[in-house]
C-alpha cells in the first residue's frame, strides 16, 4: 500500500474516533456498541478494498486473457482426465492440472511427495454426470466415492458435487482452494430470474456513486440495519473516493442472498493526491433481498 492510501487509513481512523470500543468481545450483549461495530466494520471494508491494488488480483487477469471460445465438449474431456488420474492415483497427471504449479508456486517434486505420502483423501470411483460453460467460466457435475486413508477399514463416502473450472492460458483448469471465490457458484444452483433483478439494482446503485449522492446509496442499505450505520460517516467515507466506471463480472442470487462481484475503477479524491493514478479494486459486494427487494447487506459483508 503507498503512503497516499496509508494516509486515507489515518484520516479513517480519526474521522471515526467515536467508534473506537468495537472489538467483539466487548459487543457481546451491547447493543449500542453493534451498532458502532457495523459502522465501522462496514466503511473500512469499502475503503480497505478500494485502496488495496492487489485486491483485482488473478481475477482481473482471467479476464483480460479471454481465450478462444471454451466448448463443453473441451471441459468434459479434461474433466475426465483429471478424475481419471485421481483414481489412479497418478500424481505426475494431477500436477499438470495443479493450479499452484510454476515458477511461484509448488513444484512438482513437492506435488507429488504431498500426493503420495500427506493427501487425506483416496477416490475409489466417480461419475460424471454434467459440465456446463459460460464463456470463460465452466462446472462439473459429479458424484464421486472417496474415503480418508487414516481409516482404510471404513466404508467409502458417497457425494455429489459441482467444481469450478475456468478457461486460461487456452485450456481448461480447476479453480484453486484459495479463488473459489472469485467465481459463482453453478448455474443450477442459481436462481437466474433473481440475478438480473440484483443487477438492475446494482446499476442503480453504482448511478448513485457516479452522481455521488450518498443519501440515496444510503437508502440501499438493508432498512433492518441503517439506524446501525452512521449516515454521516457512510457518506464520509464514499467521498474520499471518485467511482469512475465498474466492470461487473458475474451475479449469484441463491435464495435470499446475492453477490455481486464486481471490478471498480476508483481514484482518491484528495487535491494532495491527484498525481496518483487511478486504480482498479475487485471485491465482492454481499446484497439481501427482504421485502421483494434487493439491499447492501451490511451484516454479511463485515
Amino acid at each position: 500500500m503507498d503512503a497516499g492510501a496509508v494516509g486515507i487509513i489515518l484520516d479513517l481512523r480519526r474521522l471515526m474516533a467515536n467508534t473506537q470500543s468495537t472489538r467483539r468481545p466487548a459487543l457481546v450483549g451491547a447493543t449500542c456498541n453493534r451498532g458502532r461495530a457495523l459502522t465501522l466494520s462496514f466503511t473500512l471494508l469499502t475503503c480497505v478494498a478500494l485502496l488495496v491494488p492487489s485486491g483485482c488480483g488473478k481475477r482481473s487477469k482471467i479476464e483480460q486473457d479471454k481465450q478462444e471460445t471454451a466448448s463443453g465438449a473441451d471441459l468434459n474431456e479434461r474433466a475426465g482426465e483429471l478424475w481419471k488420474a485421481r483414481a489412479a492415483e497418478d500424481c505426475a497427471t494431477m500436477f499438470l492440472f495443479e493450479p499452484t504449479r510454476g515458477d511461484e508456486g509448488v513444484t512438482e517434486e513437492e506435488y507429488i511427495n504431498y500426493c503420495k505420502n500427506e493427501e487425506p483423501f483416496r477416490v475409489h470411483d466417480y461419475e460424471i454426470l454434467d459440465t456446463v460453460t459460460e464463456g470463460d467460466l465452466g462446472w462439473v457435475e459429479l458424484n464421486v466415492s472417496t474415503s480418508m486413508r487414516k481409516f482404510p477399514s471404513a466404508a467409502p463416502v458417497e457425494s455429489h458435487r459441482w467444481e469450478k473450472w475456468h478457461h486460461i492460458n487456452g485450456e481448461w483448469m480447476p479453480v484453486g482452494s484459495k479463488d473459489l471465490t472469485a467465481y459463482p457458484d453453478a448455474p443450477a444452483l442459481r436462481d437466474r430470474d433473481a440475478e438480473a433483478e440484483l443487477r438492475k439494482r446494482f446499476d442503480a446503485s453504482w448511478q448513485a456513486r457516479l452522481d455521488r449522492d450518498w443519501p440515496t446509496l444510503y437508502d440501499f442499505i438493508d432498512p433492518r440495519d441503517r439506524d446501525q450505520v452512521d449516515s454521516g460517516v457512510f457518506a464520509d467515507t464514499h467521498a474520499l473516493f471518485e467511482y469512475l466506471s465498474c466492470d461487473v463480472h458475474w451475479v449469484e442470487v441463491k435464495g435470499n442472498a446475492g453477490v455481486v462481484y464486481v471490478t471498480v475503477h476508483h481514484k482518491l479524491n484528495d487535491p494532495s493526491l491527484t498525481k496518483l493514478p487511478p486504480r482498479d479494486a475487485t471485491v465482492r459486494e454481499e446484497w439481501v433481498r427482504h421485502d421483494n427487494e434487493w439491499y447492501l447487506d451490511v451484516r454479511r459483508g463485515e
